[in-house]
């Protein structure tokens, strides 16, 4: 069986606080949101101090293709943060 995991970490930057830019949670968050949209990669981001939790909003997600998910690695990192979860499931929509 083979893995679609794509191993990729951000550099060693030091503290969290150097490695997120010092700007606060929401505004790396929004400013990450943006730049997947402009990828075409529509999701909604989460931010826990250095994590981005990148929850994708499109049916299309779980055959995301590495080097799109790659592309959502460099952009987290060029938001300020030093990790990602990438929940490719679907969330339940409210009723």
């Amino acid at each position: 069986m083979t893995s679609n995991r794509v191993d990729e970490r951000a550099p060693d930057r030091g503290s969290i606080d150097r490695a997120t830019d010092g700007a606060p949670a929401d505004e790396r968050s929004h400013r990450l949101e943006a730049a997947l949209a402009e990828l075409g990669v529509h999701a909604q981001v989460e931010s826990r101090d250095a994590l981005a939790i990148i929850a994708l909003t499109d049916d299309a997600s779980p055959s995301l293709a590495v080097e799109l998910r790659r592309a959502c690695v460099r952009e987290a990192q060029r938001a300020g943060f030093t990790h990602i979860a990438l929940e490719i499931a679907p969330r339940p929509r409210a009723r």
